[in-house]
């Protein structure tokens, strides 16, 4: 899960405040939002705005993840002629003179009233968020406008009576007959008497129509914001992404290992067999060479029987080094372009040159003996391949040293024996033999 910045609690309201403006689209003068309603009245000319439900949407919408993550955010919103500049942070419902708290248990329950503040008497109001805010804001329940709606009654429960608009009376300047002028009377308005049209002076119709002030709007959510649940099932996906992971990741273990122990169980075997075959093949090496000597030292025809049994070794070293490659193939899973190098491209060099290749041999079997192989890189081409130094701890290249060591020492003893019978010949002669 996300890590959220407080201890979520569902059952409480979470309150935000708002201090929004906009401009008259009549007049050009600001224009105050004060409560939450798609249709405004313009404090200076009268006139009335509408506010778009999008843009309410989207600054509610603003202030319910505010009040979630506890942080402010203020700049404007909408375009064109419409544009609204907002402040929206966390805050409980407050009086805007005395900042006594408004935040009480009438309050919390969401039905319209009118309040009063308990620290000066200040008037305010509270209601239900519209229908057309919860369609879209699920979370939202409360209302609490600092600046009461006209004609609201102070009173428990919902408005029961319309209040008395204020009433102004003056005379008319042309006939001097008693006028009675009222909020919703025009600035031009008739005569009753001589019908003359008068026009209201500016004291009257400021105290009839007081401009209003940037006075805060507070909303009260309940529940998750839409940020709270899209981060939670973020959260979620990553949680299952996670899991599905390091199940996919114990999965491809298990494989390894069985993968593992399988080779582990072939490279044993093939172990086995590669030391087998190479006991065979010093058998059948030591065999030819006694063989060969035995009949050069007869002085018998037997070049052809040499010769065969020469071609037997050699058919014999190449099998036998096709077994003691295979521990070495499985422990490294190098593949053959490595193993060429690491045993095959000596083979040749020990059979046809006596005495370099049977250095080269031995030098090979020694490293095979070690079991350690450094970092290498082998270029085919115009691509190369990048091999890490390898260590074999389980013997794998025993029976390949042994099997080199053995190319190393006894295959020239044979080979002189099969090209120069004469000199075999001649040194077992000087030997003390019964």
């Amino acid at each position: 899960m996300a890590d959220f910045p407080d201890t979520f609690d569902p059952g409480q309201l979470r309150w935000g405040r708002m201090i929004l403006r906009s401009t008259c689209s009549s007049c050009g003068q600001p224009l105050p939002l004060t409560i939450l309603s798609e249709t405004i009245h313009c404090p200076y000319c009268q006139a009335t705005e509408t506010i778009d439900r999008q843009l309410w949407w989207q600054l509610v919408g603003m202030l319910d993840a505010l009040t979630d993550r506890h942080e402010h955010a203020e700049g404007t919103l909408g375009e064109g002629a419409r544009q609204i500049v907002y402040q929206l942070d966390p805050a409980p419902p407050a009086c805007e003179k005395c900042g006594a708290s408004l935040a009480d248990e009438a309050v919390d329950a969401g039905y319209a009233r009118d309040l009063r503040c308990p620290g000066c008497g200040d008037p305010a109001g509270v209601a239900p968020a519209p229908d057309w805010i919860l369609d879209r804001i699920a979370p939202a329940r409360t209302v609490v406008s600092a600046d009461p709606p006209p004609g609201s009654s102070i009173g428990d429960g919902a408005p029961t009576s319309t209040a008395s608009p204020q009433l102004v009376a003056m005379a008319c300047p042309r006939c001097g007959g008693g006028l009675e002028i009222t909020e919703t009377s025009g600035r031009l308005f008739q005569c009753n008497f001589c019908s003359v049209d008068v026009y209201l002076p500016d004291e009257i119709w400021r105290r009839l129509h007081p401009l209003k002030k940037m006075l805060p709007l507070f909303l009260g959510f309940k529940g998750k914001s839409a940020w709270r649940q899209e981060q939670e099932a973020d959260a979620a996906k990553r949680d299952a992404e996670r899991a599905r992971q390091e199940k996919e990741k114990a999965a491809a273990t298990a494989i390894r290992d069985a993968e593992r122990k399988e080779l582990a169980a072939k490279s044993v075997r093939s172990k086995s067999l590669a030391w087998r075959v190479v006991l065979v093949h010093l058998v059948l090496l030591l065999g030819s060479i006694a063989t060969t000597w035995l009949t050069a030292a007869s002085g018998g025809p037997g070049t052809g029987l040499m010769v065969l049994g020469g071609i037997i070794v050699v058919l014999s070293t190449l099998v036998t080094c096709a077994f003691v490659t295979r521990p070495i193939a499985l422990a490294t899973g190098y593949p053959g372009e490595w193993q060429l190098f690491a045993t095959w491209f000596w083979v040749p060099f020990a059979l046809v040159m006596p005495v370099v290749g049977s250095i080269m041999a031995l030098v090979r079997g020694i490293l095979l003996a070690r079991g350690k192989f450094g970092s290498s890189t082998i270029t085919s081409g115009s691509s190369s391949a990048s091999y890490d130094a390898v260590v074999l701890e389980h013997g794998e290249s025993l029976p390949a040293a042994l099997f080199f060591l053995a190319l190393a020492l006894l295959w020239p003893v044979l080979l002189i024996a099969v090209l120069t019978p004469e000199d075999a010949a001649r040194f077992l002669s000087r030997l003390p033999l019964p």
